[in-house]
């Protein structure tokens, strides 16, 4: 790269990624991880072809450079001034899978466990505290040590062509202050832009593995601390405790929520106890940045039990920020039209995909620049036969929306929960119903069941208006907006 043979792909926003093997092409991928330009991370398809035929074991290789680094062996448990805070780092380090650092022990010259891939370790992640590891991770250490964020996931098995996943990850956190505790906390999160979270650090009372429960609900947690059937329970983790005023990792992978939406959040352990801070008030800012807010809460006794007001939650949020024009990290999407000259309360239409897709938001063309509600309904099979009959239709997702008026995408994503697969070469019908706007905007077509837009893992087609809730049908007719999905892995 020096030498100027190759230059490198560099990525700078979440998605996924092919390579090949460095034997048959000269594709690599840079990750930088200071401003400079002078630490970062480079990623290689190494398998036991040509050159490589004597590697143990091919995969990915992870090295990291660090161009103004002292060059002296750095590595977990050395001795004096503890690393990685001692300096001691080589420019030129290849972050080995196993974490065993064998090569900076000089115990060997590599061995089959060094590289990443889907049969050994198939991700690189942040540490979670970088006094304390786990390493290897993605953290800086050029100059003051810090995490940067980085995801490296979805790493697949090792092959000539590989894939894997990037997530640029953000990070909130809250002050580890402890001072009280209980076995429950609730909170409200305000993002202000659509937001992936991937993982929530903890301060717990305890050093063991606990499960640790996640409820949420859309809208403040506030005067619903004890009505569980306003919940749902969208995740349950395994998570080792590593103590009190320490972070321990919650993977929650994928948790989208979407901009100037409230969400109240509940964690809860089956055993043992959160630690957090007594607060002011309820509702008041505990901690916030450009893209969200989180504000303070109550704890609880186990589960949905007695409240103790006036309680900070003690924890951090990595997520990841989507895009602009609303994927989610891997996430594709296929628009339609938004040419408006008609529209109604309503519209259903009939999707075909070409694989198994897992499908994760909308694209609307609403009416309304203010907040409606949003009602998504879905079944297996075409809409035609069901358009008046309620009994043959799921209802997908109820939520509030901010419509950013006529001629804009108004992005609506998913919830965790609420991400449908759809089957490869089976219809499914959608059927999008504005309760209380002035409905959707859409196009007069064709014939109701015409192809309207395809791309290599999807069709969408001709539908009808629908007035009111299952109400008068207006046939042909060409939904406005887009579908975000995701081709499932399998």
């Amino acid at each position: 790269m020096k030498a100027g043979w190759l230059d490198p792909f560099v990525i700078d926003k979440s998605g996924n990624f092919i390579i090949e093997a460095s034997h048959s092409c000269d594709q690599i991928f840079r990750l930088n991880l200071s401003d400079e330009g002078t630490e970062y991370l480079l990623i290689e398809n190494r398998q036991p072809i040509g050159f490589d035929f004597f590697l143990p074991q091919g995969g990915l290789a992870i090295w990291h450079i660090d161009e103004i680094a002292s060059n002296v062996e750095g590595f977990p448990e050395q001795e004096g001034i503890p690393w990685p805070v001692n300096g001691k780092h080589y420019k030129v380090s290849l972050l080995q899978a196993d974490g065993a650092y064998d090569l900076e022990n000089r115990r060997n010259n590599g061995d089959e466990f060094d590289l990443f891939h889907k049969e050994g370790v198939d991700f690189l992640a942040p540490s979670v505290n970088f006094m304390e590891g786990p390493y290897p991770s993605t953290d800086s250490y050029q100059k003051i040590p810090a995490r940067t964020g980085i995801l490296i996931h979805q790493i697949s098995h090792s092959a000539p062509s590989m894939s894997f996943s990037v997530n640029l990850m953000n990070e909130l956190s809250s002050a580890f202050l402890g001072g009280n505790g209980a076995s429950g906390t609730m909170f409200d999160i305000l993002p202000v832009k659509d937001i992936n979270i991937r993982k929530i650090y903890l301060n717990l009372a305890v050093d063991e593995t606990v499960n640790v429960e996640l409820w949420t609900r859309t809208g403040t947690h506030i005067s619903f601390e004890n009505k569980p059937w306003l919940w749902q329970r969208s995740v349950v983790v395994s998570v080792d405790g590593n103590g009190r005023g320490k972070k321990s990792c919650m993977d929650i992978e994928n948790l989208p929520l979407n901009a100037n939406t409230r969400y109240g959040f509940y964690l809860v352990l089956t055993k043992g106890r959160f630690r957090y801070t007594n607060g002011i008030a309820a509702g008041s800012v505990s901690v916030s940045n450009e893209d969200l807010t989180v504000y303070e809460g109550v704890g609880l006794t186990r589960p949905f039990g007695k409240v103790y007001q006036n309680r900070i939650w003690n924890g951090g949020i990595f997520y990841d920020v989507l895009s602009e024009d609303g994927e989610r990290s891997g996430g594709r999407r296929l628009e339609t039209t938004f040419d408006g000259g008609s529209g109604q309360d309503g519209v259903m239409f009939d999707v075909l995909p070409k694989h198994d897709l897992d499908m994760d938001g909308f694209d609307l063309h609403l009416i309304d620049s203010d907040t409606v509600c949003v009602h998504v309904y879905t079944k297996e099979g075409p809409f035609t036969g069901s358009e008046n009959k309620r009994d043959d239709w799921i209802l997908l997702a109820k939520m509030n929306v901010k419509g950013k008026g006529i001629n804009v995408a108004t992005k609506v994503l998913l919830d965790h929960s609420d991400v449908i697969t759809l089957k490869k070469d089976k219809l499914q019908a959608f059927y999008i119903f504005i309760e209380n706007g002035r409905g959707l905007r859409y196009t007069e077509g064709h014939g109701t069941g015409n192809p309207v837009r395809s791309d290599d893992n999807l069709t969408i087609f001709e539908g009808v208006g629908v007035a009111s809730q299952f109400g008068s049908i207006f046939q042909s007719r060409v939904w406005n907006g887009a579908l975000h999905y995701r081709i499932k892995k399998n």
